[in-house]
């Protein structure tokens, strides 16, 4: 290496490269062969596309600082801020179907059982409950879908502390005891309590801990996950109420509520055989402030009163459509077919 010096200005050899000073401070000029070796724009990728890059795409600051380093420097494929790591979900594999399959069943047996209360609305009408106005009957079906989803906040927080199987056990034993009891009942109070509160308080046990799971298994295919999983409570409202409404001329109605009973519970076996969560429970003590703090937040509000909204208008239809379709001259043996064919089309 040489160096000449100057009085005014200096140039430095640094190899095959020359650097102009001028007034102790170096610079170096910017030829074409400078320009083009640095990679530009289109050629640099991103760093992370195996990991969060593709799911979540950088922001302007991670991009320009990833062209100030010309792209050689790795990030670590860890989570972004606040979320969570794609790469930690299997996305699919025997085990993660598995999932699937029995979360399936459990819609099929839970949702896809409440999705029949107009049968037995008409039914008890003109059977067993002839004596009581349509108005105190309909009070079996409808405290069945409120109690379905008053279970939320609380087998939430038991699969938050426990996980899905107790959920599962104990909302299988519930659900079918009080299908065998409706089986066995003849007095207002007895269907209420058996159907109403006994088998909807299971139902929406195995509903919840079932539904929870599917998402700790899949995140890309998330949508696909729970597209499979939910069809199980449409096809269930398809299936048994075809099954009750066949059953109950040629067995009886108990016989009809004790075989739909067994058939929950063959599913239900499966369910509970396949059913678990990719992540360990955490328990926590209650604190009742974790069920309201959501509410200060304005979209949290608006999404829970529009879906308020919603399910309240929802099971009307469900609930009277084969008594209305009757009343406007519909036939008996049509009209039982309602109820399948609206869950159907859902």
């Amino acid at each position: 290496m040489a160096s000449r010096p100057h009085s005014s200005a200096s140039s430095t050899i640094v190899g095959d490269k020359v650097l102009e000073s001028n007034g102790g401070l170096d610079k170096a000029p910017y030829n074409d062969s400078t320009i083009n070796s640095q990679p530009s724009i289109e050629r640099i990728p991103s760093q992370n596309r195996e990991t969060q890059a593709n799911i979540f795409p950088e922001n302007e600051a991670e991009a320009h600082a990833d062209l100030e380093k010309g792209g050689l420097e790795e990030r670590p494929a860890g989570p972004v801020a606040g979320g969570t790591n794609p790469a930690d979900f299997p996305d699919g594999g025997l085990e993660a179907w598995l999932v699937v399959l029995g979360s399936w069943c459990a819609l099929a047996c839970s949702f896809g059982w409440i999705n029949c209360i107009g049968i037995f609305q008409e039914y008890y009408q003109e059977h067993q409950l002839s004596a009581y106005s349509p108005s105190t009957v309909s009070w079996i079906s409808s405290m069945e879908t409120f109690c379905m989803f008053l279970g939320g906040p609380i087998f939430g927080k038991v699969f938050d502390n426990y996980g899905p199987r107790w959920l599962l056990f104990c909302g299988t034993i519930a659900h079918v005891f009080g299908l065998m009891m409706a089986s066995l009942s003849t007095e207002y109070y007895q269907f209420f309590l058996a159907q109403s509160v006994v088998s909807a308080t299971g139902a929406s046990s195995l509903f919840y801990g079932a539904m929870a799971c599917v998402g700790t298994w899949f995140f890309r295919k998330r949508a696909t996950a729970f597209g499979v999983m939910v069809s199980g409570s449409s096809l269930g409202g398809v299936i048994l109420p075809i099954m009750v409404t066949k059953l109950i001329p040629e067995v009886g109605f108990p016989w009809a509520m004790r075989t739909v009973a067994f058939t929950i519970l063959g599913l239900m076996i499966i369910a509970n055989l396949t059913v678990k969560s990719r992540l360990k429970p955490k328990p926590k003590p209650l604190a009742i402030m974790e069920f309201i703090r959501p509410f200060g937040d304005i979209p949290f509000l608006l999404v829970t009163l529009g879906s308020w909204f919603f399910f309240f208008g929802m099971f009307l239809p469900f609930t009277y459509i084969i008594l209305q379709a009757q009343a406007d001259g519909m036939s008996v043996n049509l009209s039982v077919y309602l109820i399948p064919i609206l869950n159907a089309a859902r």
